[in-house]
C-alpha cells in the first residue's frame, strides 16, 4: 500500500532520500537550502517505508514543484508519477491551478509522462546539470 504525507518540516526520512539520490548519485554539493523552511513536503510510503519525496513551494504566480526524488530501487514503478499526481491534488487543495518546475534535462521526459510542458527552449544550468522550466495547468 502507498500513502503520500505531507510536512511543513522537512523530515529526516525525507532528507535522507534527498541525500541518497541529489548528493550521493547525483554529485549536487548544495542540496539543502533556506526554501526547505518555506516549503511543503512531499513523503510517499509503501508499506511504511519512505521511499519517495518531493517539495511544493507555493508562490503569488504559482505552486513551484522540486526536489523530487525517488529511491533508486523504487524507480520505474510508477512510484514518481503518484507522487506528482498527490502533490499536484495538495497544490489544488491550497487553490493553484498553475505548477511549475525547473526539470534536470534528462528527467524532462517523464513530467511530459505526467502532462508538463517545456515553457522554451532555454536551457540553464543548476550545480553543472542542464535544467529546463517546465508547468502544467491543473
Amino acid at each position: 500500500m502507498t500513502e503520500v504525507r505531507f510536512y511543513s518540516a522537512l523530515p529526516l526520512e525525507a532528507k535522507a532520500i534527498r541525500e541518497e539520490v541529489f548528493v550521493r548519485e547525483q554529485g549536487f554539493d548544495e542540496e539543502f537550502d533556506e526554501e526547505d523552511g518555506k516549503a511543503i513536503h512531499a513523503l510517499l510510503f509503501r508499506d511504511e517505508e519512505p521511499i519517495a519525496v518531493g517539495r511544493i513551494l507555493c508562490k503569488e504566480d504559482a505552486a513551484y514543484f522540486g526536489r523530487v526524488a525517488v529511491k533508486k530501487e523504487a524507480r520505474g514503478k510508477g512510484i514518481g508519477r503518484l507522487l506528482v499526481q498527490a502533490m499536484e491534488e495538495e497544490a489544488q487543495r491550497k487553490d493553484y491551478h498553475l505548477i511549475k518546475l525547473h526539470s534536470q534535462l534528462d528527467k524532462a521526459p517523464f513530467y511530459i509522462k505526467c502532462g508538463y510542458a517545456r515553457v522554451d527552449d532555454e536551457i540553464t544550468p543548476d550545480q553543472g546539470y542542464p535544467h529546463v522550466w517546465m508547468e502544467k495547468r491543473l
